[in-house]
């Protein structure tokens, strides 16, 4: 073992890093396992990574004008709620300083 400072520190560094590398190579290993275990899963359920699911969560083109515009409505809705929630706070909260 090296009497320098130096080189007993860069020993040491060299000594994690080594460590560090192994203990990546081990998570890669442990990960690539558990992908393939759930390849296998998928593969018992009668899953074909090569065909596209026949369903879909989205949606038709003549939904989606429709949809966005009833989700216009719908957020100007909560913004005037929230506006008239909010005068009428500021009138309680008058009503209570006038007293």
């Amino acid at each position: 073992m090296p009497d320098d400072p130096v080189d007993k520190f860069l020993a040491e560094q060299k000594t994690l890093e080594a460590h560090r590398h192994d203990l990546i190579k081990e998570v890669l290993r442990q990960k690539e396992a558990a992908i393939k275990t759930f390849d296998e899963k998928l593969a018992k359920l009668g899953y074909d990574g090569e065909h596209a699911p026949k369903r879909s969560h989205h949606k038709d083109d003549a939904d989606k004008k429709t949809s966005g515009y009833t989700a216009h409505i719908a957020n100007r809705q909560k913004d005037q709620d929230f506006q008239e929630g909010l005068e009428h706070r500021i009138e309680r909260a008058q009503r209570m300083l006038n007293k």
